[in-house]
């Protein structure tokens, strides 16, 4: 139910951006609340599109989960929508025409086609595009911090995505076209794991440079560890189900830790 109803990508999004607000140091639970609305509205939406137009292309597990729940995704749609419509209102106008690029960049890359026309279509885009909309999404937090100097944070968010969706296009090596030039078509599967590493390390340091301190890294360490070994599975023949529950969660288990290493920070006293 989390991967078919798009719970557990719209918690990923949500996930990576309470890490980012953690590692600015800034309140920012409007701005996540409405990232959640967005991907869990904009993500739904484009499936029934694909369940009605190109039905062919889902799992049979997905089309019957979306055919036996029709009155409840449509329902969160429109709760989601509501709540996202009216936080956007709440916005300002440079972050409102942040939400819109990134709005409409996903839509077009996400919107089925039969003629295969479109965003989605353009050899070695798809990595891009991705990690090119989470990342606007999630600079509407980046935007609430004075300090106007953030490269390096739009730069780790970059790479994080784009390290996590690499193993969704080993999940699809078989199925996507060879004119879709994917990194693991390009370089195979081993290579692209280690660079999928390569990239998710590089990723966590520097987030961590926006605050290093020993609580935050010790949580980003223990991250890392998780985060390669899951990756390393991808590449010993992983499931489409480990693929889209772990992979895709890495975020929330980023996210999970930092919480458990601030609370814990919180209650051991400072010795002197």
């Amino acid at each position: 139910m989390l991967i078919y109803s798009n719970l557990w990508v719209a918690f990923a999004l949500t996930s990576l951006s309470f890490v980012v607000s953690f590692f600015l140091q800034v309140s920012s639970l409007k701005h996540i609340l409405f990232c959640f609305c967005v991907c869990y509205t904009g993500y739904n939406y484009i499936y029934w599109l694909a369940f009605k137009l190109t039905p062919q292309k889902l799992d049979s597990e997905r089309k019957r989960w979306m055919n036996n729940n029709k009155t409840a995704m449509w329902s969160s749609i429109f709760v989601s929508s509501v709540i996202a419509s009216y936080l956007f209102l709440t916005l300002n106008p440079k972050s409102q025409l942040i939400a819109i690029a990134s709005s409409v960049i996903s839509m077009s890359y996400l919107f089925p086609s039969k003629s295969k026309v479109g965003l989605r279509w353009i050899p070695g885009a798809k990595i891009v595009i991705i990690a090119l909309t989470w990342t606007l999404l999630i600079s509407l937090i980046i935007q609430l911090d004075n300090n106007n100097n953030h490269f390096n944070m739009y730069l780790s968010l970059l790479l994080f995505v784009i390290a996590t969706t690499i193993p969704f296009d080993i999940r699809d090596i078989t199925t996507d076209a060879k004119s879709l030039y994917t990194i693991p078509q390009l370089i195979g599967i081993n290579n692209s794991i280690v660079l999928s590493q390569s990239l998710l390390v590089i990723s966590v340091f520097l987030m961590t440079c926006y605050l290093p301190e020993p609580s935050a890294i010790v949580s980003n360490v223990c991250f890392l560890i998780i985060g390669l070994k899951i990756l390393r599975k991808v590449g010993l023949q992983a499931s489409a189900q480990f693929i889209n529950f772990n992979v895709e969660g890495l975020p929330v288990s980023w996210a999970f830790l930092l919480m458990i290493s601030h609370m814990l920070k919180k209650q051991i006293p400072v010795l002197v």
